[in-house]
């Protein structure tokens, strides 16, 4: 209506582990974490919360030890998540080519059993996973110490994104993963995020 001032919408304020997820460095049992989100992303497209479902899916990269998986981790109706080659240096599942994959990221829908206990090995940290389900969820101030700056954007750029995903579905496609996968650690390491080719090799 002329002559009535409208409120302007309020701009989204972005929180780490509230409604994008918070990229982590701490050991965590990927695994857990990615079924909790997973979970977490589909009630809210169950509820109606299409919005916020699609801003945690575009804020996580599934990152992939070698081999790579052949198709890549998702949420029910939504494509597939980005994808990156585990950048880590002497990475013993990549050496060894053991494959999985890591999904470091954290947010208040994950339990505080995701987190792994220091030193403890894979059987004992999911026997620890299962004894402690019923603990509280992780807040806000538990995540903040344990998040970086990184997002899923800085590990795998849409362009990057795009190649990946037509990889994926392309059987006759000229690459595999696998092999854009070495050329991706070739060019990159020993950078942990993607450094557009057009600035060169990365040299240190």
């Amino acid at each position: 209506m002329l002559g009535v001032t409208q409120p302007m919408p309020r701009a989204l304020v972005v929180r780490p582990g509230w409604n994008v997820a918070a990229r982590t460095d701490t050991e965590v049992l990927h695994a857990a974490v990615y079924y909790e989100f997973k979970t977490h992303a589909e009630g809210l497209l169950q509820r109606g919360l299409a919005s916020q479902a699609v801003r945690l899916w575009s804020s996580v990269c599934q990152i992939d030890h070698f081999p790579s998986h052949l198709i890549g981790l998702g949420v029910e109706g939504f494509r597939l998540f980005r994808r990156a080659p585990s950048m880590v240096e002497n990475c013993r599942r990549c050496a060894e080519f053991l494959g999985g994959f890591k999904f470091p990221w954290l947010g208040a829908w994950n339990s505080s059993a995701v987190l792994a206990l220091p030193g403890s090995d894979p059987r004992l940290a999911w026997q620890s996973y299962y004894d402690r389900l019923g603990e509280a969820k992780l807040d806000l101030l538990l995540i903040e110490p344990l998040r970086t700056q990184w997002t899923a954007l800085d590990f795998a750029p849409d362009n990057i994104y795009g190649l990946v995903a037509f990889i994926e579905h392309n059987g006759d496609s000229m690459v595999d993963l696998t092999e854009l996968w070495e050329a991706w650690r070739t060019w990159q390491m020993p950078r942990r995020g993607w450094r557009e080719p057009i600035y060169g090799p990365h040299t240190g």
